[in-house]
């Protein structure tokens, strides 16, 4: 028999983790909601079963919080982003922003 959590709670907890691990106070609670909301939609795979193993990739010199994306060629309607080994949450956010602001922007 399985635990049942609150996804409030579970979500704390979580944030609580990622921001010992470093994040600022909005990427914890982004990484949390997004490995949450990942649980509650049935994609354990990308749930809150990825904490262990971003807490090794952490002490492992692998993950590194806070991280911006990095332009790293730009041909108008063409990027290509460098995520510098940051939380894929907050990567592809950053990235998804971009191409949206650059769609609207070339057509």
């Amino acid at each position: 028999m399985g635990f049942v959590f609150q996804h409030a709670s579970l979500a704390r907890a979580i944030e609580a983790v990622a921001a010992a691990g470093g994040s600022e106070p909005a990427e914890a609670k982004l990484v949390a909601q997004n490995l949450v909301t990942a649980n509650l939609t049935g994609h354990d795979s990308h749930g809150i079963g990825m904490m262990p193993r971003y807490v090794e990739a952490l002490l492992e010199g692998g993950l590194h919080p806070n991280r911006q994306v990095e332009v790293k060629f730009d041909a108008g309607a063409l990027l290509a982003l460098d995520g510098c080994a940051g939380y894929g949450q907050s990567i592809g956010l950053q990235g998804t922003e971009m191409a949206i602001a650059r769609a609207r922007e070339q057509g």
